[in-house]
């Protein structure tokens, strides 16, 4: 499973960052839909998991449209010292851009402590021992070479620092399991296609999740990156699992 995690020929970076960028208008809208909110759950309990955010230095990979990052600053109250978000999507970054400055004008200290920048998860952009936390919210599936990526998230925190991942899992569950692959194959699809007018990009979403291993697999996976520990967190019958990493 290593060797497939680390070469994945499907997973080309410009094909998966122009997908993004396509996508990136209606990202926000899908997310709660698809869901019915319920990821905004998801989120809260990976950032709760980190543990104490006061006078920590963060660092949300792979971040989208920024929902993890002011999540964080939401929960931590802007206790944190800085959040660096980092994302190979330019047109994702730009809604991130967005959201910074409509929430900046309710909390002018922000424009101090956030910082939103395009990178690549596989090179961070960032020295040794840099970050006391770190995350990523259903991204790491998207990365070519996943052990690099987790590795490289080791690299940058500090002895002790915390890496939280939220990801799809399967259930274990037989009658969840295969409600879950009819939702995703059948009905997340027409959904996303239908509210993107991108049939693809929802297409590749339920092959990736699918695709993904899931559990104490990945688990493994994870500390064979450089994590001493690994716990392994399933939520809503193990439709999504927090993977709390530390160094």
């Amino acid at each position: 499973m290593v060797t497939d995690l680390q070469n994945r020929a499907e997973q080309d970076p410009d094909k998966i960052r122009s997908m993004f960028d396509r996508i990136s208008p209606t990202y926000d809208l899908l997310n709660r839909t698809l869901t019915l909110g319920i990821d905004k759950r998801w989120r809260t309990a990976a950032i709760k998991a980190l543990g104490a955010l006061d006078g920590a230095h963060c660092l949300d990979i792979c971040c989208g449209t920024g929902d993890m990052t002011f999540e964080l600053a939401r929960i931590s109250r802007s206790g944190f010292a800085e959040i660096q978000a980092l994302d190979f999507s330019a047109d994702m970054l730009g809604f991130a851009d967005e959201k910074l400055a409509k929430a900046v004008k309710r909390a002018p200290e922000l424009t101090e402590k956030i910082t939103f920048l395009q990178g690549d998860a596989e090179r961070l952009p960032f020295e040794d021992n840099r970050f006391e936390t770190a995350m990523v919210a259903f991204g790491i599936r998207n990365v070519r070479n996943i052990p690099q990526a987790l590795s490289e998230a080791a690299r940058v925190l500090k002895p002790g620092g915390k890496f939280a991942i939220l990801e799809f899992s399967m259930p274990t569950s037989k009658v969840i399991s295969a409600l879950y692959r009819f939702y995703f194959r059948q009905i997340l699809p027409r959904i996303g296609a239908a509210l993107s007018g991108d049939a693809e990009a929802y297409h590749y979403l339920n092959k990736s999740a699918e695709a993904f291993p899931s559990g104490e697999e990945f688990a493994t996976v994870i500390r064979d990156a450089g994590f001493s520990a690994v716990e392994v967190r399933p939520m809503s019958f193990g439709l999504v699992t927090v993977y709390l990493a530390t160094v």
